[in-house]
């Protein structure tokens, strides 16, 4: 479902920020996500991606005073799906994905368009940029999906996000695809603080199920750049979350390797089962 805010006129733009849309992904964030939108330039158009189960920022949206639409998704599709129908309604030149529980300031922002305008090869500026590393030995370098300013040409030159990473990984994916095809991802020098942890919910998905997750996506990962450098270090990290899983008992691991054992496709068949509002609880 799409809904729209009742602002019809943008206000009149001098920063430039009109040229970036603001992709807010909420799941059980009306808080933190209203708290994010009040703060956004008010020439900035919105799009808020809920993947709630029940249509918690509807209102939200309808106070909004700048151009902001609502997609909500109560089948919870995941973080790389609510990215790609974010960035579908987007008719600007830049978008910015966000978590609901980053603290933005207009210095960044205006640090991204600088950026922007200055290189066509970049495709991406981060707030953050984290290692991959086999063993303590470096093997690439990847975004943090939590901020990503992102130019829209380029996000539709390599398909945007893969869908089958529900959660966890897409970011790895997306940014050693960038790469690949051959466009350029910069850090921030300006500081931005995310809190972390509202992406999932804490009141409604075990920690078990996230370790099953991280595991999972992993593995997609490494089947999906099997024969790479990359794919060498999503097998490894499956490996550290496997272990941990199994350490922890973790009974969502043992459904996971016994779905694996009989079909290829475990993973994404028992995908549904997860991060559903706790409609099914881990136990570990």
């Amino acid at each position: 479902m799409i809904a729209v805010s009742p602002a019809e006129l943008r206000p009149e733009a001098t920063t430039g920020f009109d040229r970036v849309t603001a992709i807010v992904i909420a799941y059980h964030s009306r808080d933190p996500a209203a708290a994010l939108l009040a703060k956004l330039p008010p020439e900035m158009p919105r799009v808020v991606v809920d993947n709630s189960p029940v249509d918690v920022m509807g209102e939200v949206v309808a106070a909004q005073t700048s151009p902001t639409r609502l997609v909500h998704q109560p089948d919870n599709p995941g973080f790389s799906a609510a990215c790609n129908a974010g960035a579908r309604l987007v008719e600007t030149e830049f978008f910015l994905i966000l978590n609901p529980d980053v603290e933005l300031d207009a210095a960044a922002l205006t640090e991204c368009l600088a950026a922007m305008d200055q290189d066509p090869r970049l495709a991406v500026v981060c707030a953050d940029r984290r290692p991959m590393k086999i063993l303590k030995v470096p093997v690439g370098e990847w975004a943090e999906g939590a901020f990503l300013f992102t130019r829209r040409s380029a996000f539709d030159s390599i398909g945007g996000f893969d869908e089958d990473f529900f959660l966890y990984w897409e970011d790895v994916d997306f940014s050693v695809r960038l790469r690949r095809a051959g466009h350029l991802i910069k850090v921030l020098d300006t500081p931005v603080r995310h809190a972390e942890g509202t992406s999932v919910s804490a009141e409604n998905d075990s920690a078990a199920e996230r370790r099953w997750l991280r595991g999972g996506s992993a593995e997609i990962f490494a089947r999906k750049h099997r024969g790479t450098l990359a794919g060498l270090y999503g097998r490894w990290r499956q490996l550290k979350y496997d272990y941990e899983c199994i350490r922890r008992g973790d009974r969502a691991f043992n459904e996971r390797a016994g779905a694996r054992a009989v079909r290829s496709d475990g993973f994404a068949a028992l995908r549904p089962n997860l991060f559903t509002g706790g409609a099914r609880r881990s136990r570990g």
